[in-house]
């Protein structure tokens, strides 16, 4: 397939755009930030898929607030039990965060850069608001992808995760 540097639009994966730099390419989409594919001087890295077809389950998505499972989809943070979607009804478990599924927005992008951005907007079992920004930069080394998310709330906001919790201090404070 050729690959432009301008981004595509696909059906399942949102834009689609391609990064070329020190042997390097990547493909990225902006549906749940996803790593479609990388290679160095054509040699595959990852598992690769096709863009224009369903992402295979969460295949180089990003995993946020939290990655894996949260067993009972429940959560303490603060002193508050807070109950998160079932979506792994079989175990009964909320399953690898809020953005895996989101349309991201591509906010910058080189020949060996991509950015991408959503915020995650307060609901009933996570009741914070969160501006993730994910950032891909090829570099001779490899690709870097950084992540940062800011607080947008008030109040400390948790990332939950299976053995740890860790929070995102309020932007304010």
């Amino acid at each position: 397939m050729h690959r432009t540097n301008e981004p595509q639009v696909t059906d399942f994966n949102g834009q689609v755009v391609n990064l070329v730099a020190h042997g390097f390419s990547a493909q990225l989409a902006a549906v749940g930030a996803t790593l479609v594919s990388l290679e160095y001087q054509g040699q595959p890295l990852v598992r690769a898929f096709d863009p224009q077809l369903p992402r295979p389950a969460f295949s180089g998505a990003i995993l946020a607030p939290w990655p894996n499972r949260v067993t009972d989809g429940s959560y303490r943070w603060d002193g508050t039990e807070y109950q998160l979607p079932i979506t792994e009804p079989e175990r009964g478990h909320a399953l690898h965060g809020l953005v895996a599924d989101t349309n991201f927005s591509l906010t910058d992008h080189s020949e060996q850069s991509a950015q991408l951005r959503t915020i995650i907007t307060p609901s009933e079992g996570y009741p914070f608001h969160i501006e993730l920004v994910i950032s891909y930069q090829l570099e001779a080394e490899g690709l870097r992808t950084t992540a940062t998310a800011t607080n947008l709330g008030d109040a400390a906001a948790p990332s939950v995760g299976v053995r740890t919790l860790t929070w995102w201090p309020p932007a304010n404070g």
